[in-house]
C-alpha cells in the first residue's frame, strides 16, 4: 500500500505504477469516490486481484488486509497515531 496525504496525488501515482506493469487500485477520500467503488477496490486488493493499492491516509484506520507485506508513505506522517495505523497494515 502507498499512502498519500492528499487526494490529488492518488491517481497520478496509480498511473505511474501502472506504467511499470503493476495491477493498481486507488482509494481516495469520501468526497472523491462512492462507498461501493471504494469497497470494490479494497476487495480486489484483499483477494490479490491487484498488486498495489494507492490510498489516502483516510483509509488507514479500519483497513484490514491480511496479506499486505509493505506500506510506503509517499508523504510524511503527521502524528504518531497515523504512523501506528499505517504501519499496522503490513504483515508478513
Amino acid at each position: 500500500i502507498i499512502f498519500c496525504a492528499r487526494n490529488c496525488l492518488v491517481h497520478p501515482l496509480k498511473q505511474q505504477c501502472q506504467q511499470l506493469g503493476l495491477r493498481v487500485g486507488a482509494v481516495a477520500g469520501v468526497s472523491h469516490m462512492t462507498d461501493a467503488r471504494r469497497r470494490d477496490v479494497l476487495d480486489k486488493f484483499a483477494t490479490q486481484q491487484l498488486d498495489l493499492l494507492v490510498a489516502t491516509n483516510a483509509v488507514e484506520e479500519g483497513l484490514d488486509i491480511p496479506d499486505c507485506r509493505f506500506v510506503i508513505r509517499f508523504d510524511k506522517f503527521d502524528t504518531t497515531k497515523s504512523h501506528i495505523q499505517g504501519s499496522g497494515r503490513a504483515r508478513m
